[in-house]
């Protein structure tokens, strides 16, 4: 099975927009077992589009075009399609009422143009859009499925789960002689992609049917294991004994498996105990408060966050003593760990979680330079301490912070460990 993607839009090409349609693409048919072949991006011109389609769908036998499906004149999509098929396109009546009626129950003015929606390639399908308004087409060209989905990372993303995903399902299904995959992604964090492939590289050749992919994804590592077996049964057995090899090499580094995100693994892990947290956070400015509280259900664990970012909010709003931090600095492990004590102290959480640091791109000292962090848990006994200096950019440091304070919680919700 050989799938290829075709994303379209000038702004893809000029920076001002990021493609994350193809990317989600490609992790649904990984998880499937069989990875995007090739991805083209074009920019809003019509004979680039064409060539491309007749050259993709003689070559795939699954091809997914992202984008190009609105009411404008550079939406081309449509017409590439059909060009590329060799028919015309026709205007279905059904979709124009569909789309008057939709504009009217959102109380929008409709326009002529929204009538470029409704054309479909002769001999093709077209499928109503929950998400939005312009409508998905199936069709054939070539000897490829070709399916058009909207450029709009809700709509495509609703669309290709809700119908283009079950047809690729059916189509593999069908396949004679099928290689059968079986994928899974194992999540680390706090080694990096090179260092991460050093740790593994003798496993690829006592596991000759499975590929070991590397995906640095910051803050997190992704090791993809995919098997191959004539049944599935062969494949999904082959992925299991490599992941058993895997997993005691990364160690409590491994926070998660596929679709698991770090901050929900944290909040399950505080749930699964009982356990409560409260926070202090400096240079993160509440990031890792807003990364938990993105969690459905974190309400059950998490008890408040304080963002103190200035000296005087640490000692005036937690209590943290003057002296403390004329002494030490804001930005060292005794004031984090006063910070984190104070915070479970005053909301009575089984865990206190502070955070301090030099983000940059100004700021530091000789023995704590920009990019310097200090994370501390407490549970009222005894605080794990951990300090890393993140030689990045402003942004990363503190989403590398945030995310080293949520490991240390996951880590640590069963209880204290040194």
């Amino acid at each position: 099975m050989r799938i290829e993607v075709l994303c379209t839009g000038n702004e893809l090409l000029d920076g001002s927009v990021l493609d994350t349609n193809a990317a989600y693409l490609a992790d649904k048919t990984f998880a499937l077992g069989v990875p995007v072949t090739r991805k083209e991006t074009l920019p809003d011109e019509l004979p680039a589009l064409v060539g491309a389609l007749r050259t993709m769908c003689e070559r795939a036998d699954f091809v997914v075009v992202s984008g190009g499906l609105g009411p404008t004149t550079d939406d081309l999509t449509l017409e590439a399609a059909a060009l590329a098929a060799g028919v015309e396109l026709e205007t279905d009546p059904s979709i124009v009422e569909h789309l008057k009626a939709l504009f009217a129950r959102r109380g929008f003015t409709y326009t002529p143009n929204n009538e470029r929606q409704a054309r479909v390639p002769r001999g093709g399908q077209a499928i109503l859009n929950p998400f939005g308004t312009a409508p998905m087409v199936a069709l054939r060209i070539g000897r490829a499925d070709c399916f058009l989905l909207p450029g709009v990372p809700r709509e495509f993303r609703g669309l290709f789960d809700q119908e283009v995903l079950p047809r690729l399902e059916a189509k593999l299904a069908a396949e004679p002689r099928r290689v059968h995959r079986a994928a899974r992604t194992l999540k680390v964090f706090g080694i990096g992609e090179s260092l991460l492939g050093s740790a593994v590289a003798e496993l690829p050749a006592k596991h000759p049917h499975v590929y070991f992919g590397y995906r640095a994804h910051a803050p997190e590592t992704h090791l993809k294991l995919l098997a191959e077996g004539s049944i599935a049964e062969e494949a999904s057995a082959r992925l299991a004994a490599a992941e058993v090899d895997v997993r005691p090499i990364l160690g409590d580094r491994l926070f998660g498996f596929d679709k698991e995100e770090l901050p929900a693994i944290a909040v399950a892990a505080l749930k699964a105990t009982g356990g409560t947290v409260a926070m202090a956070e400096s240079c993160t400015g509440g990031l890792c408060a807003s990364l938990i509280t993105s969690v459905p259900g974190a309400s059950e664990v998490f008890v408040s966050s304080a963002v103190v970012y200035q000296e005087k909010a640490k000692t005036q709003l937690l209590g943290v003593p003057t002296e403390l931090v004329a002494r030490e600095g804001a930005v060292s492990a005794p004031v984090t760990r006063a910070l984190a004590e104070a915070a479970r102290e005053r909301a009575g959480s089984t865990f206190g979680v502070a955070i301090t640091g030099w983000a940059g791109p100004t700021g530091g000292t000789e023995a704590d330079p920009v990019g310097t962090i200090y994370v501390c848990l407490t549970d009222g006994r005894t605080a794990v301490e951990r300090r890393r200096v993140y030689r990045f950019d402003r942004e990363r440091v503190r989403l590398f912070a945030a995310y080293l304070a949520l490991d240390l919680l996951r880590l640590n919700a069963r209880g204290i460990q040194k």
